[in-house]
């Protein structure tokens, strides 16, 4: 269980006020981190692989990744890069749809991760 010390313990506290944490009230940022695991990406390696069904959603702490589109011949183009405080893998959580692009780590990656489960379960708790 991830608390906001923790978050401030890895120098990570303004993930409460950069995130969609921000968006949470101090109880509710609780309830998220109270589901949350820690999970490190070494450079190179695939969180979601293209066609795959990602295991949940990721906010990056520390590090960046490459979202990239596959093409019918030659190398995938990077659509974009994410960084500190983005949030990835959430369409194909919420959907359940296999995932449209490619995403890997660009450099060693420190990432709060929901398994799609949880992530699936806060949302239901929200009011609508």
């Amino acid at each position: 269980m991830i608390t906001l010390d923790d978050l401030r313990n890895e120098d990570l506290g303004w993930l409460r006020d950069g995130s969609l944490l921000c968006q949470l009230s101090d109880a509710a940022v609780e309830v998220v981190l109270g589901r949350a695991e820690w999970q490190d990406a070494r450079s190179g390696q695939i969180l979601i692989r293209h066609g795959g069904s990602p295991a949940g959603t990721w906010v990056i702490g520390r590090g960046s990744l490459e979202v990239a589109v596959p093409r019918s011949r030659g190398p995938w183009p990077a659509v974009t890069r994410l960084g500190p405080g983005h949030l990835v893998g959430e369409r194909s959580a919420v959907t359940g749809e296999a995932a449209v692009a490619r995403v890997r780590a660009l450099s060693p990656t420190r990432l709060l991760f929901l398994p799609r489960d949880r992530f699936i379960g806060l949302l239901d708790s929200l009011p609508s």
